[in-house]
């Protein structure tokens, strides 16, 4: 009797262990495969709902800068606003005066005529906002905010106030879903009872607005939910195998039972799943054994599957990011390829840098004007080429990738669009040309026009770009920003031509009102320069050079690197230049106590007001920055 008891006690404690040992397998393989697939889906929804959302801001902002460019100038002629598409009304106040608000969302435009500055308020047609706020399906993809907490917009939420909070992260979500929900910094928010899933999203357009974009974490979650069902089926329905054959264990307590117990015992310690082969007579204790032997097979077998999901899972999400990665990098190629001068040049550089990105590429060849031209060291014909053709208007272009094919092949229509850009950007090279000039003799002259108007500064905005070109240098900054920012660093103080002369001139210190009004010269200077691409450097200066490292600074109150590198450059030679100067209001200071300011500070210049990196420039530099002030005295 004890010996009987003795049998199914072991018999028990095994079973549960194998059942206990089977479900840990399964579903560590089963629920983590699926979460990280989760993980990646949810990632490629964030990054398509931005670039949507980005793109209809984006065009707004275009529409709204049109509109307000002619209403300034019909403003300025004495004549009404006007009508305009895809705008509800325009409402012009001087600054300071109520204006009418209805609760619906409009786009501010400040501007300065005949000494007083007005607001604009642009109302955009409810229409233009609703693509913007809902996708095709009508789903909110979009809140924005008032600075009371009220909901702007989508309409049917206006005037609800809106509260977040972090979302509480459960055991049911594993893997990288923890570490994507915490990368984009996703919360929980409630407007009037309805629950949204939100990140932070930041635009010039919204300013003095909270905006948020909306995305489907419910419905990822609901995917993950389905997965671990799945997972759970199959461990309820090992629980029940084990079961079935802890019911033949104990109707056949006999010595091959305890055999059986034995090897699984022996392949518990070995970690082995190979079937067991025991000789038994009775007919129940080899159903048994037949199904023991069959679940050891089919947990092998799902170990093997769930491993082999893991591995393509992994190796699809490697090459999803590398795609995008390798599409980022031939962007900012594209960006790079429209400041090269000659034709030849642009498929050079294209060439070997597409060679460089792609690990799977050797060398990248191309036709130009009837010759092969080889490149990154390679040589063209050896072994049978991947060939992209692009036709032009002028001539037909042909790229010839040599390497690993068949790998190169998942990239080719990304390749196709980047050499198509290319080829596209070396036949308008004399046109680029043509535009790049005009822009900098533009510059040229409004530089001298600033001069003209604040004769006192002299040669100061010269300098001032021949101290932005050594700090440039200085940093390592290739040979085109160098000129660039030479050129473009003198209209740093364009917007002064709308602040009034009396303010400029003033031999004493500006009242607190006065110098409100004299650093609007930033949003002044940006407005004049405008949206376009070739003087993004210029708009930049112009709008960001009062900006403080520590955040101290004006217009924005910017902090570090959210300051462009270009005004961090041009804020040091700026103020070098207007320490060496005299003005109406203070002498001018020699070299030597100039740089001791700047590096120790004086209460009105600090060095954290500068970027480190830059001022270490200007340390070592700065026997540069007084020769070009003795070459270049008013």
């Amino acid at each position: 009797m004890k010996r009987r008891k003795s049998i199914v006690f072991k018999v028990v404690a095994l079973t549960m262990f194998i059942t206990v040992m089977l479900l840990t397998f399964v579903s560590i393989y089963e629920i983590n495969s699926f979460a990280d697939r989760a993980a990646l889906y949810l990632e490629n929804k964030l990054l398509t709902e931005k670039l949507r959302v980005q793109k209809k801001v984006e065009e707004l902002i275009r529409l709204a800068d049109k509109v307000s460019s002619s209403v300034i100038e019909n403003f300025s002629k004495g004549m009404a606003a006007g009508e305009y598409e895809n705008v509800k009304r325009i409402e012009i106040s001087p600054e300071g005066a109520e204006g009418k608000d209805d609760g619906g969302f409009n786009i501010t435009r400040k501007f300065m005529f005949h000494d007083v500055l007005y607001n604009m308020r642009i109302y955009v047609n409810p229409r233009i906002m609703e693509e913007i706020v809902k996708d095709r399906e009508g789903k909110i993809r979009l809140i924005v905010v008032d600075y009371n907490g009220k909901v702007v917009l989508p309409d049917e939420l206006a005037g609800k106030t809106i509260s977040t909070k972090e979302i509480e992260i459960k055991g049911l979500v594993l893997g990288r879903l923890i570490e994507i929900l915490k990368k984009y910094d996703i919360n929980l928010a409630v407007v009037n009872g309805e629950r949204f899933y939100v990140m932070d999203f930041k635009s010039p357009l919204f300013s003095g607005y909270k905006v948020y974009v909306v995305i489907d974490y419910e419905e990822t979650l609901s995917k993950v939910k389905r997965f671990l069902f799945g997972a759970l089926t199959l461990d309820g329905a090992v629980v029940f195998s084990i079961g079935l054959l802890l019911f033949f264990y104990i109707r056949g307590l006999t010595m091959p039972v305890e055999r059986i117990i034995d090897e699984l015992m022996k392949r518990k310690m070995e970690g082995s799943y190979e079937p067991i082969d025991v000789e038994v007579k009775s007919e129940e204790i080899q159903d048994m054994l037949n199904i023991v032997n069959e679940l050891i097979v089919s947990a092998k077998k799902s170990l093997e599957e769930a491993a082999k999901r893991e591995e393509e899972l992994r190796k699809l999400h490697d090459f999803v990011s590398r795609s995008r990665n390798n599409l980022m990098k031939l962007n900012e190629i594209i960006n790079d390829l429209m400041m090269v001068k000659s034709k030849k040049s642009v498929l050079e550089i294209a060439s070997t840098e597409a060679a460089r990105i792609f690990e799977e590429i050797d060398t990248i060849c191309y036709e130009f004007e009837g010759e092969l031209d080889s490149d990154k060291g390679g040589k063209c014909g050896d072994g049978i080429p991947l060939i992209i053709t692009v036709p032009t208007s002028e001539a037909e272009y042909r790229f010839y990738l040599y390497g690993n094919i068949p790998e190169v092949e998942e990239h080719i229509r990304m390749l196709d669009i980047y050499f198509s850009i290319t080829a596209a950007i070396a036949e308008n090279k004399d046109l680029w040309e043509q535009i790049e000039d005009s822009y900098f003799y533009l510059t040229q002259k409004l530089s001298e026009v600033s001069e003209v108007y604040d004769d006192e500064t002299g040669k100061h905005i010269k300098r001032v770009g021949e101290y932005c070109a050594v700090v440039a240098s200085g940093l390592g900054m290739d040979k085109n920003y160098v000129e660039k920012i030479r050129m473009f660093s003198q209209l740093h103080d364009i917007g002064k031509l709308k602040v009034p002369m009396e303010i400029l001139t003033k031999p004493e210190k500006l009242t607190e009102e006065e110098f409100e009004i004299m650093k609007r010269h930033t949003i002044y200077g940006a407005e004049f320069l405008g949206e376009q691409p070739w003087l993004r450097m210029a708009r930049n200066i112009a709008l960001y050079h009062h900006e403080n490292w520590d955040g101290s600074g004006y217009p924005f109150g910017l902090k570090g690197e959210e300051i462009p590198l270009e005004a961090r450059i041009v804020k040091i030679a700026d103020v070098y230049d207007a320490l060496r100067s005299p003005r109406r209001y203070k002498p001018a200071l020699d070299h030597k106590t100039v740089v001791k300011i700047i590096l120790e500070g004086d209460g009105r210049t600090m060095p954290q007001h500068f970027d480190p990196d830059i001022l270490e420039v200007f340390k070592n530099l700065h026997l540069k920055f007084n020769e070009i002030f003795e070459i270049n005295r008013d």
